[in-house]
């Protein structure tokens, strides 16, 4: 299925479902398990790469971050923006306004996936830290995230004709489709 908003890009992004391969002999052609894309180029834009070529995904070192919303006590407001600590653990804020309601989304209190005694104590010590600075304010939903980043801090990009594919659901941008 076509994806909106690449279409001034000179382009088109599918949402085509899992992807299963990348032929590069002759147009590129991406094979999906609900069918195939051909087009003059493809991009394949993933958090990790999933082509099972270069062992990239060995490169990748995971890691999870912890945030919560909480909502302000009245009269209280968050600083407007967004903010990011310098210092560990880190701590990044962000206000927001839903339905006449403020809230404010806290982060941080990462660390490298598998290398910790305790998720939670990570978590707890976020909502220790945002208690301590914003008194009164109530905890509505936390959650967590895990990304990757790369062993030598560097993006990788490459030309990815003719690899098999590993199982992911990405988007695929192509132009001239």
């Amino acid at each position: 299925m076509p994806y909106s908003g690449t279409s001034a890009l000179a382009g088109a992004a599918w949402w085509a479902g899992r992807l299963r391969s990348v032929s590069g002999s002759g147009p590129p052609t991406v094979h999906t398990d609900q069918g195939t894309v051909t087009a003059n180029n493809v991009v394949l834009a993933t958090g990790i790469p999933v082509l099972d070529r270069g062992l990239y995904f060995t490169k990748l070192k995971p890691l999870r971050s912890y945030a919560a919303a909480l909502e302000l006590p009245a009269g209280v407001t968050a600083p407007p923006g967004m903010y990011l600590s310098a210092e560990e653990p880190t701590h990044s804020l962000r206000d927001y306004a839903a339905d006449g309601r403020h809230f404010l989304l806290v982060g941080g209190h990462g660390h490298q996936v598998g290398r910790t005694e305790s998720e939670k104590s990570h978590l707890s010590g976020l909502l220790d830290w945002a208690a301590g600075h914003f008194p009164g304010a109530v905890t509505t939903h936390t959650w967590s995230a895990q990304d990757y980043q790369a062993t030598n801090l560097m993006p990788s990009s490459a030309n990815c004709h003719g690899a098999e594919a590993t199982s992911s659901s990405a988007p695929v941008t192509t132009s001239g489709a």
